[in-house]
């Protein structure tokens, strides 16, 4: 689970200094409520990624699929809706 961790955070650096480059060259324009939605995206990444490893931590792997299932299947459509609301209509502005 450390690593696990570990490369989570390795992967949110490497994800915030490529957000902060595009902000900075101006690839990309955020008002202060996407920034909202995308710390709550994250935090919500973060309850599926530690919620299903100590599930299966615990021997509990039964209580891991239904996590994955559903805060999982929550997670995917709030990736999706906001690509589709936030950066989809970024980039066909840029292009």
């Amino acid at each position: 689970m450390a690593l696990l961790m570990w490369l989570v955070g390795l992967f949110t650096g490497i994800a915030g200094v490529k957000i902060y480059g595009w902000v900075k060259e101006g690839k990309l324009e955020c008002q202060w409520y996407h920034w909202i939605i995308g710390v709550l995206w994250y935090l919500l990444g973060m309850f599926v990624i530690g919620f299903v490893g100590v599930s299966f931590a615990e021997g509990e792997p039964q209580a891991a699929g239904m996590a994955i299932l559903i805060f999982g299947g929550v997670f995917l459509v709030v990736t999706v809706l906001l690509y589709r609301f936030v950066f989809a209509k970024q980039i066909k502005t840029a292009a």
